[in-house]
């Protein structure tokens, strides 16, 4: 406006100044699934799964062991290929309650079978072997992993007293064989009597533990697997200390593996031996040192 003098008035009548902007809140425009959080870096906004959490396709799923396979899958995998074991009609000691752990080092996908057998029954004709509170036998599944992400059998690792004087575990491939399922193609795997070492047929069987073990087709049952069982890995170990009726056992921690027959206090002596302890074996599968 101008005065009638000829003179601006812009001094009477002030302009108006800008107002301060809201803060440009990147993640208001994304939606981020369950278990993740909205990050920004670099001034843009993504979503970030929760720690323990890994991004699977559109959604973040526990990985609680932290080895970038998602618990829920590496469940479904051990399922899927768990052993068929073949057991004697006399088994007397088959009681049992399996864990399990999955690992995965590039191409080579690998499970991990803790059968947990509560009792072995020893063999008094071998060398005067008797029985001892638990039994850690266990079983190894090797995979090989495709660029499109499908597993191909490869080999197994059967326990056979493994470490005792009478040891035949080993690896194998084509000597397994195979049952089949809506699930998947299960290795059949032979149980020796009361000793529980495995083998991939009968007559390897027979001829094991210094000819002293010895298998038949009396019933078959398949390693069972609860999602709750997953025992993870040193770094991240889910399962350490198990509490069993008044027993307990250990899987990390480097204790004799007793079967649930002993309390935390009470002696191991009469206990699997202890370099069979779950975690020597779980540290020497770790390490591809089987």
């Amino acid at each position: 406006m101008v005065s009638c003098g000829g003179q601006s008035d812009t001094n009477n009548h002030p302009q108006p100044q800008p107002q301060p902007q809201p803060p440009n809140d990147s993640c208001s425009t994304i939606y981020c699934p369950a278990n993740s959080a909205c990050v920004v870096s670099a001034g843009a906004a993504q979503c970030a799964c929760n720690q323990g959490f890994i991004l699977i396709g559109q959604q973040c799923l526990a990985d609680r062991d932290e080895d970038g396979l998602a618990d829920s899958w590496e469940a479904e995998f051990a399922a899927s290929v768990a052993p068929r074991l073949m057991f004697s009609a006399l088994e007397g000691f088959k009681s049992r309650f399996s864990y399990w752990a999955v690992g995965q080092t590039g191409s080579r996908l690998s499970v991990f079978y803790a059968l947990a057998y509560v009792q072995d029954g020893g063999e008094p004709d071998l060398l005067g072997l008797t029985g001892h509170m638990g039994d850690s036998e266990f079983i190894v599944l090797d995979f090989v992993v495709d660029a499109n992400g499908n597993a191909t059998f490869d080999r197994a690792f059967l326990s056979a007293h493994f470490m005792a004087s009478t040891d035949v575990s080993r690896w194998y491939r084509g000597e397994l064989s195979f049952f089949q399922d809506s699930l998947g193609p299960h290795p059949i795997i032979w149980v020796a009597r009361d000793k529980h070492g495995n083998y991939p047929d009968q007559a390897t069987c027979d001829a094991g533990g210094l000819g002293f073990d010895t298998c038949d087709a009396g019933f078959a049952e398949f390693v069972e697997i609860a999602p709750e069982r997953n025992l993870g890995h040193s770094w991240t170990p889910l399962i350490d200390r198990v509490d069993r009726a008044g027993g307990v056992d250990f899987f990390w921690t480097d204790l004799p593996f007793c079967g649930w027959q002993v309390s935390a206090t009470g002696s191991r002596a009469g206990c699997a031996p202890p370099e069979n302890s779950y975690a020597q074996e779980l540290n020497a599968w770790e390490q591809g040192a089987l």
